[in-house]
């Protein structure tokens, strides 16, 4: 079972880029047939000092959870060909598949990048995840050029490939080149048609050699959605150069358009490191966004471009220090091509932006000369730009040296920034190894293995502007929530000073990377870069209180269906479940047999559309929300279309929310909605998700989760995890609190183009009784009739069943328990025995009678209708009636009241008798003396003593009268009988 482990808030910022982040998207590479791939790995690493649980979600595969920490970073073995978890053959572009991919999710933040190698090991490359930052609605696709080869070769490959975030995702293609023809879909010309994917899904487009056009058709290819995507391009066998049977691999993660826009200024701005290539493959390439977009290379205005359009920039431009300073008027996609000695030896990768707010850390790159047992080791090392005059560590395996100290067998070349002299390029051959990167200012790390032919490598860093805090959990607590939670900012950011807020109002003194919070409330953290001069707040996140656990069980009072341990569920000791009626939004009761409540109730709107949204209740505690047009959009800060209902209760109540059992079709909730349900802020609401119907946002980042199994907070946000409405009746998933005061439904609308309604249920749950008046409901009573006997006793037949402390399914029942007791009710009077009083009906109190076992004989006293085993019931004992001789008061057939009580019996101290065994013993069987005619007869018995005595006459042996006093009969119940 998933349940929450952490929190999580992001710093929010134009062009910000978190490759170092919790959750990695990875599309599938696609690559000719031709040019088959071979090893395929996933490398994963982190800072912490200690274990980060990982988990590798292979898309409509097995999911793998793993470790890693600084020193341990994680390689993952994808497989071996071109058709594995990462690569899609050429056979599958063109159709939309559900089982390519990986999504990687961990407990905190972690690098992750894709290393391959291909064509008998002569080829290599390398994909480097941009994390949170990777998603976005505008791509452009850079790759090889193929412009300079003059024949045409179908192993020349260029390919873009998207992995949808969310259901009914539309990503539609433009700017393609006239003439060109994609592959497995020739006839759709340069225009192909747009496709719809769900989350999950991923799509191929692609190009093979096969004209002039196809050559270089695919780059600056316009790639729009209408929801997050994930976004991979490049080529799988292609050059720069002008070898015809060359061939190399160039691709990477991209960043979307509005992840490289700057707030303050239109223009991009690029520092490329040369590699060891030669000028016709060492090629930056820049891909305008907009029309009017002027390039400039070290500052001389060189050309202009529209979008779509790309400039390979030769590699002659590049200055005599072996760098090159871009600058472009408008926002445009940049990609760097490197080489070795000789032109088959390139690798192609997506260059970030200069930034102020990249960070000034990077740590770490695993094994960076590595692809899986095969060492990459004629170059493998770093290029480094950073402000002039930085002080510079290099981490390697742990160990820190100064820039100016590496250990022998490591070469550094420093590089000053002609055409920008505020910057400085260090390259770094020889590196082995984890290799970290430590700074004081901003730095843009790229990295890079080659042997051979084959070539890897690209940026770690210049994409972490987006500072993600998470929350650590104390040492010994298993829940990340107050008192157990502490809010933490990594030390990988480019922010240098914190002011915590709760709920708007900043928190004194709390200036720290990291803080503890002592209440529930909505946090934020507000970081600034005094480098800068600029600074950003977080979003408002909720953190609450640990939900309460009255039995100390491990299962919240909120889903805990025997709160009092007792084996009796909690609908069985009380009124049961009942829907609420919300026919009158306003006001309304909830009363059930003595109990009574009530609620008043608030419905609000957001959005801009008219009409505005609408809430309808029914009696049955159903209600339909439908809301106009319109989602949110966070450049502008419009608010989605929504609609909000709070139910104020005048005392607490625990209450659920769960899915309809019948519904108009145009009512089911879809997925194109987002909900979120709150409870009181000090309390807490907990959702049950054992079908994974929900997706649900555990950390408050934006993306819903899968495989949330249970979640409790006073915050609970949630979208469906289908793109097919949900049928009536097929929902499993419930909401529940436990004793709240308020409770709230929100509906979002994620639509700009569609209304929508959705359809729930509100109802009181387990309606609480007090049996015995002693003001603890029976559900959290362990004796509900106040008699001194356990309810856990009294629930079950004469052998009892132990607790045994264990609760495999979390629900609170234990174990030994499941499925909950059916209560025993011993007299069958209709009053189980853990409510009855007088269990048996002989009119002694259970509790005068005890749960004690007297006469051992297996059954309690309270059952026991001769608790002594004397042969006398206890009843006549007791000193009561029992006119029939069936062991209970009266005669039968018994009424009894409420409580289980005998009507008319007296219930007074009973004779200590019942429980004082003392058999009959006859120690000589009574006879008769000869006697003469009109003479008296005497028969006498012989006992124990202490009897009581009763004479009785049988004229056949069989059936028997008692004797009275009279003239024949004398002293008939005393041991003497005398006969006249």
């Amino acid at each position: 079972m998933k349940k929450i482990v952490l929190l999580l808030f992001i710093l929010l910022s134009i062009n910000c880029f978190a490759q170092f982040s919790k959750t990695h998207y990875i599309p599938p590479l696609s690559g000719s047939n031709s040019v088959a791939a071979q090893e395929q790995y996933l490398y994963i690493s982190t800072p912490s000092l200690t274990y980060v649980k990982v988990k590798i979600i292979a898309i409509g595969g097995v999911t793998t959870n793993v470790t890693v920490k600084q020193d341990t970073p994680y390689v993952y073995s994808i497989g071996f060909g071109t058709d594995t978890q990462l690569m899609a053959s050429s056979n599958f572009v063109n159709t939309p598949l559900s089982d390519k991919g990986f999504i990687v999710e961990a407990e905190s933040l972690v690098y992750v990048a894709a290393r391959v190698s291909a064509g008998s090991y002569n080829q290599a490359g390398s994909l480097v995840s941009k994390g949170m930052s990777a998603l976005g609605k505008e791509f452009r696709v850079g790759a090889f050029i193929n412009t300079a080869t003059t024949n045409f070769a179908s192993f020349r490959y260029t390919f873009l490939s998207i992995l949808a975030t969310e259901n009914n995702t539309l990503v539609e293609f433009s700017d393609i080149k006239p003439g060109v023809s994609l592959f497995n879909n020739p006839s759709v010309g340069n225009t192909p048609t747009s496709v719809t994917l769900n989350k999950g899904q991923s799509y191929i487009l692609a190009t093979e050699d096969i004209s002039i056009e196809n050559k270089d058709g695919l780059i600056g290819a316009l790639v729009k959605s209408n929801k997050p995507i994930a976004f991979n391009c490049g080529s799988f066998g292609g050059t720069n150069g002008d070898i015809n049977n060359n061939l190399d691999l160039g691709f990477d993660q991209i960043v979307p358009i509005e992840n490289i826009k700057s707030k303050d200024s239109d223009e991009t701005k690029y520092i490329f490191v040369r590699g060891l290539g030669l000028d016709i493959t060492e090629r930056p390439l820049i891909v305008a966004h907009e029309d009017n977009t002027e390039i400039f290379i070290n500052e001389v205005n060189t050309t202009t471009l529209n979008a779509g359009q790309y400039l390979a920039i030769n590699g002659s431009l590049y200055g005599a220090d072996g760098n090159m300073y871009v600058r472009t008027t408008k926002p445009a996609f940049a990609f760097q091509s490197v080489g070795g000695a000789n032109q088959p030896n390139q690798e192609m990768f997506f260059v970030p932006p200069l930034n102020c707010s990249t960070p000034n850390t990077v740590d770490n790159i695993p094994m960076i000369e590595q692809i899986g047992s095969r060492s990459f080791t004629t170059y493998s090392g770093l290029n480094i730009v950073t402000e002039t005059g930085a002080t510079l560590k290099i981490g390697i395996d742990g160990t820190n040296y100064p820039i100016s100290s590496l250990p022998s067998g490591v070469s550094v070349n420093l590089q000053a920034v002609t055409a920008n002299p505020d910057f400085e390029v260090y390259s770094i051959r020889g590196l082995r190894g984890n290799i970290g990167v430590f700074s004081n200012r901003q730095v843009y790390v790229s990295y890079f293995g080659s042997s051979g032919a084959a070539t890897y490598g690209g940026y770690y860093s210049g994409f972490d502007l987006k500072p993600e805090i998470t929350s650590e959990i104390k040492i010994g607590a298993n829940s990340s929530c107050i008192p157990n939670v502490i809010l933490k900012i990594s030390t990988l950011t480019s922010y240098d000073s914190f002011e915590w807020y709760k709920n708007d109002v900043k928190i004194e003194g709390e200036t720290s990377n990291s803080y503890t919070p002592n209440e529930p409330g909505f946090y934020q953290v507000k970081g600034t870069n005094s480098n800068c001069g600029n600074f950003v707040f977080s979003d408002k996140i909720p953190v609450s209180l640990c939900p309460t656990d009255l039995d100390n069980d491990n299962a919240n009072d909120n889903i805990d269906i025997d709160n009092d341990n007792d084996g009796i569920l909690n609908c069985t000791e009380s009124y049961g479940n009942l829907n609420i009626d919300i026919s009158n939004p306003i006001t309304g009761n909830i009363n059930l047999n003595t109990y009574s409540n009530s609620f008043t109730g608030e419905t609000t709107t957001t959005g801009v559309d008219l009409p505005k949204g609408t809430f309808i209740g029914n009696s049955d505690g159903s209600f339909i929300t439908e809301i106009p047009t319109g989602k949110a959009n966070t450049e502008t800060g419009t608010e989605a279309s929504g609609v909000t209902y709070k139910m104020t209760f005048a005392q607490p109540i625990s209450v659920g929310i769960e899915y309809v059992s019948a519904a108009n079709v145009s009512d089911l909730i879809n997925d194109t909605a987002e909900y979120v349900i709150n409870s009181d802020i000090d309390k807490t609401i907990s959702v049950l998700n054992p079908d994974n119907q929900l997706l649900i946002d555990t950390n408050y980042d934006g993306i819903y989760e899968t495989g949330i199994t249970a979640f409790s907070s006073f915050e609970i946000r949630f979208r469906l995890n289908s793109a097919t409405p949900l049928a009536a009746g097929t929902g499993t998933f419930k909401f529940l609190t436990y004793l709240a005061n308020s409770i709230s439904f929100t509906h979002k609308n994620l639509s700009e183009t569609d209304s929508n309604k959705s359809t729930f249920k509100i109802f009181a749950s387990c309606i609480p009784k007090d049996s015995d008046g002693d003001n603890i409901p029976d559900q959290l009573d362990t004796d509900s009739d106040n008699d001194g006997i356990a309810d856990t006793i009294e629930a079950q037949a004469n052998a009892t069943i132990s607790i045994s402390n264990t609760d495999t399914n979390n629900n609170g029942l234990d174990n030994a328990f499941e499925p909950g007791f059916t209560p025993v009710d011993t007299d069958n009077d209709l009053v189980p025995d853990y409510l009855d009083l007088d269990s048996d009906n002989d009119g002694i109190l259970d509790s005068a009678e005890t749960g004690n076992d007297l006469d051992s004989d297996g059954i309690r006293n309270y059952r026991d209708l001769d608790s002594d085993n004397d042969l006398c019931s206890d009843v006549i004992e007791a000193g009561f009636l029992d006119p029939d001789s069936d062991g209970k008061y009266g005669n039968s057939p018994i009424s009894v009241d409420l409580n289980g009580l005998v009507i008319g019996a007296p219930y007074t101290t009973p004779n200590p008798n019942y429980l004082i065994s003392a058999p009959i013993v006859i120690t000589k069987q009574p006879t008769v003396a000869p006697t003469c005619e009109l003479q008296n007869a005497t028969i006498t018995l012989v006992d124990n003593g202490g009897n009581t005595y009763q004479w009785q006459l049988s004229t056949d042996g069989l059936n028997w009268n008692n004797l009275n006093n009279n003239a024949i009969y004398a002293d008939v119940t005393t041991k003497t009988l005398t006969i006249s």
